[in-house]
């Protein structure tokens, strides 16, 4: 990392290892091997862009009233994106102070 701190790889599954990185701040990291007790790098400089997290933007569109009901159901009528990755999304609504659904 930028300030010299180092962080120990850790093996996984098959031949993958993975390390946490706490981002905390904007700096630069790369990625270096202990051969014999040096520090052997094995990549150039990555920046790190330290960005707080924003809910992600959602925009909803009416259905065409053309269509009926049954044809509507299954239809996507949501946009959603996020900076970070977005795995999922749903919507739950009451209607007059009904259940929400």
């Amino acid at each position: 990392m930028s300030d010299d701190q180092q962080i120990a790889l850790k093996a996984g599954e098959g031949n993958w290892l993975t390390a946490r990185v706490p981002i905390k701040k904007d700096g630069m990291y790369h990625v270096a091997a202990i051969e014999q007790g040096e520090n052997v790098r094995m990549s150039e400089d990555y920046f790190i862009e330290a960005r707080k997290d924003t809910p992600p933007p959602l925009k909803f569109r009416d259905p065409d009233r053309r269509q009926s009901k049954s044809d509507r159901r299954g239809d996507d009528r949501g946009q959603r994106e996020d900076d970070f990755g977005l795995n999922d999304m749903s919507l739950h609504y009451s209607v007059n102070g009904g259940p929400e659904k």
